[in-house]
Order: structure tokens, then C-alpha cells, then sequence
């Protein structure tokens, strides 16, 4: 008999083991996949949040690659409209250069006309004008007072198309190069809307 009730109580103790052995068994695994569980989402939130770092990253650089080739494109597109603007006012000083002597003499005749100096003054002519200039202020001459007239130095101005003018007061310089780009300042917004006109 006592070795029933031994072997009862074995039993039950066993019975009890191994119940509390499955019962610690199932919590050890449900916290295992709870734990897997947040282990998952932790790292897909840190995938996420690397992906989207990346993305930002990649939308970054592919701004600053658009902008840096906008502006490349704006640099190329001014300079082959500079291009163009300093061949036209290239082909222009050809042109006046090779005008015939009566034609270029208006011009020159214009500039020396538009000296304001009643008292006269010393003109140094450039290299390819001073028979030109001569004829020119030899005429202008003529009409003006003595005391106002105008006298064509020995000296040569350092350009070959034009003037210098010198008074005790001030000096006025008329060069064909120096008109030409004043003429290509004040023309070049225009001939820049003319010729590349985008609407």
C-alpha cells in the first residue's frame, strides 16, 4: 500500500514536472516569438529608415545634378550668344573698315563735329586716318574762327582707326575700336532679344 501511494505521489510529481516544465516551455517561446516579433519590427523601421535616408540622399544629388547641369547649359547658352554678338561686331569694324575713304570720312566727320572746344585743340590722328583727318579738320577749319581752330599734331595716336583730341582742359579719345564697343554695349540687350527671342 505504501508503495502505492509512493508511486501515486511520483506520478503526481512528475504529472506536476511536466506540466510546469510545458507551461514554462510555452512561455519561453511565446516570449521568443514576441521577442522575434519586435526584433522584426525594429529592423524593418531601421531598413525603412536607411531606405528612406538613402532615397533622400540619391533626391539630393540628383537635385544638385540638375541645377549643375541647368547651369552648365545657361554658361554654354551665353557663351555661344557672346559668340555670336562678338562675331557680328567683328564682321561690323571689318565692314567700316574697308569702307571706301568718303564713306568712313562721314563718320570720322561726325566725331570731329561733335568736339565742343571754342578754343580750339591739338588732334592726334590714328595711324591708317591722319590724311584723312587732315582733309577733315581742314575743312571744319575754314568755317571756325582762328582762335578755335583745330590742329592735326605730328604725333600719332596709339590705334590705327580715330582720334585724340586734346585741349588744356581735357582730352577726348575716338577710337573705331572704342566706338565699336560702346556701340556693341548700348546694341547687344537689344540684338540679344532680336536674335535669341524665346516667346
Amino acid at each position: 500500500m505504501m508503495k502505492q501511494a509512493i508511486e501515486k505521489l511520483r506520478n503526481s510529481i512528475r504529472s506536476e514536472a511536466e506540466a510546469e516544465a510545458s507551461h514554462i516551455l510555452r512561455e519561453a517561446r511565446e516570449q521568443l516569438v514576441s521577442m522575434l516579433a519586435e526584433a522584426g519590427r525594429e529592423e524593418e523601421q531601421r531598413a525603412r529608415a536607411l531606405i528612406e535616408e538613402e532615397r533622400s540622399r540619391c533626391d539630393q544629388q540628383m537635385v544638385r545634378d540638375i541645377s549643375q547641369s541647368q547651369r552648365a547649359a545657361r554658361l554654354e547658352a551665353l557663351a555661344a550668344r557672346n559668340r555670336v554678338l562678338e562675331e557680328i561686331f567683328l564682321a561690323v569694324r571689318k565692314e567700316i573698315q574697308e569702307l571706301p575713304a568718303e564713306r568712313y570720312g562721314k563718320l570720322l566727320r561726325v566725331w570731329v563735329r561733335e568736339l565742343d572746344a571754342p578754343e580750339g585743340g591739338e588732334l592726334a590722328a590714328g595711324r591708317k586716318d591722319s590724311g584723312l583727318l587732315r582733309e577733315i579738320v581742314a575743312e571744319l577749319n575754314a568755317s571756325r574762327p582762328p582762335a578755335a581752330r583745330i590742329k592735326v599734331s605730328g604725333d600719332a595716336a596709339p590705334f590705327e582707326r580715330g582720334f585724340i583730341f586734346r585741349t588744356p582742359r581735357f582730352e577726348i579719345e575716338r577710337s573705331l575700336s572704342a566706338w565699336i564697343e560702346e556701340q556693341k554695349r548700348e546694341m547687344a540687350p537689344e540684338l540679344e532679344h532680336d536674335l535669341f527671342r524665346t516667346t
